[in-house]
């Protein structure tokens, strides 16, 4: 059961009153890369995670790390709508594999906390 579905908050999205400067993309130790038309897939040191479906080959390319939660659920909105855009980046909230940050940390520090289950970006 997902933390939607028990009715917590999803991952590390950003609060709303948090949204205009924490900045959403993949945890450190993670290196997206989509195949057109087959899927994303998300590279560590750990192995390879698949992400299928078209949500994840629009949202891949817009969690670089540069743009909020709200942009990149607008970006995606354009090709997905709405609905779909904020329910795929849920799911990758609700997975684990993305992360909210301030665009001062370090990005070494945040992949050494990022890799021991803790979120570095905060």
């Amino acid at each position: 059961m997902s933390a939607a579905e028990r009715g917590e908050p999803a991952g590390p999205l950003p609060a709303a009153q948090d949204a205009a400067e924490a900045l959403v993309g993949f945890k450190s130790h993670l290196r997206p890369t989509v195949v057109p038309g087959d899927a994303a897939y998300l590279v560590s040191r750990r192995g390879v995670t698949a992400l299928g479906g078209s949500g994840a080959e629009v949202l891949v390319p817009l969690l670089d790390g540069t743009r909020t939660a709200g942009a990149v659920r607008q970006e995606a909105a354009r090709t997905l709508g709405a609905e779909e855009a904020d329910a795929a980046l849920r799911s990758l909230a609700d997975a684990g594999l993305i992360r909210s940050t301030t665009p001062a940390a370090e990005d070494a520090a945040e992949a050494y906390w990022d890799l021991a289950g803790l979120d570095g970006g905060v």
